[in-house]
């Protein structure tokens, strides 16, 4: 059987059976060829060495573009790059909200949100934008003025019936 065809269970399972039948040359020699090697600081994957938070904060100042591109990097940038604590805050600035409550097993349910919300938007062509730039934010101001009028009403409104 092949070594690449194992799992890793029986790789390490392996390893540590030809490990144990060495003598300490033997290890010391595998210690210091393949363990002692330093990687140049350009090589290092900074996901991997620093805490995950640290990483998550990093990626979180990435537009959703770059947070998608990032995510074919690696397993490891793909895992943090789909984080729910990255892509909540970008829907929620949009005003997109989950229709559900996600379990906590549930995972990038957000990023698929976003993904889907900004889908079904209608893109006007960039030369069409420049003109209705100014109208397209009186628009979102006032969509965003009647959204908290509507909130504080309700919220007084419950007040009122509690």
């Amino acid at each position: 059987m092949q070594f690449s065809l194992w799992t890793d269970a029986q790789r390490k399972k392996f390893l540590t059976f030809i490990l144990k039948k060495c003598t300490k040359s033997q290890l010391r020699f595998v210690n210091e060829g393949w363990f002692k090697k330093q990687l140049p600081i350009h090589h290092l994957d900074y996901t991997t060495v620093l805490p995950r938070f640290i990483s998550t904060y990093i990626f979180s100042f990435l537009d959703p573009r770059s947070l998608c591109r990032a995510a074919q990097v690696s397993w490891q940038w793909k895992f943090i790059s789909e984080q729910d604590v990255i892509w909540m805050p970008k829907c929620l600035q949009f005003g997109w909200y989950l229709p559900y409550t996600p379990s906590s097993r549930e995972y990038g349910c957000w990023k698929h949100h976003y993904i889907m919300c900004a889908g079904s938007l209608d893109m006007e062509a960039p030369s069409r934008m420049v003109g209705s730039f100014s109208h397209s934010i009186k628009l979102m101001y006032t969509f965003l003025y009647y959204r908290m009028y509507i909130s504080i009403a309700f919220s007084e409104s419950f007040n009122e019936m509690a």
